[in-house]
């Protein structure tokens, strides 16, 4: 059964944290504090189970999480591993990030 937005608004945290499911792997996770937040739940190679947080409710919406799970079902069914693609996709913005400061605070690049 598929979630709607408003079994997303609704779900109330309680004394343990608690997750419901959307399908295909897609579940939003329900925290004791009150914060929700979007999980892709699969198993890697070696066969454990690996939960990849793919962002918070209200930040990432219901069709958000449920466009990125199926980026990462097609990732699984390439024979590539989602998290570590999350990973080096973290990486790259990083380096890019260091980059664009690198531009503009080396003095060669200002013209000086």
């Amino acid at each position: 059964m598929k979630l709607s937005v408003k079994t997303v608004e609704a779900a109330k945290p309680a004394d343990k944290e608690y997750m419901l499911p959307d399908g295909d792997k897609l579940y939003l996770r329900v925290q004791p504090r009150g914060s929700k937040s979007w999980l892709f739940l699969y198993s890697d190679i070696a066969s454990r189970r690996v939960k990849l947080t793919l962002g918070a409710y209200p930040a990432m919406s219901l069709a958000a999480a449920r466009t990125a799970a199926e980026e990462h079902r097609q990732n699984l069914n390439a024979g590539k591993d989602p998290r570590q693609m999350q990973r080096e996709a973290q990486q790259e913005a990083q380096r890019q990030a260091l980059a664009t400061f690198e531009k503009v605070a080396l003095p060669r690049n200002r013209g000086i």
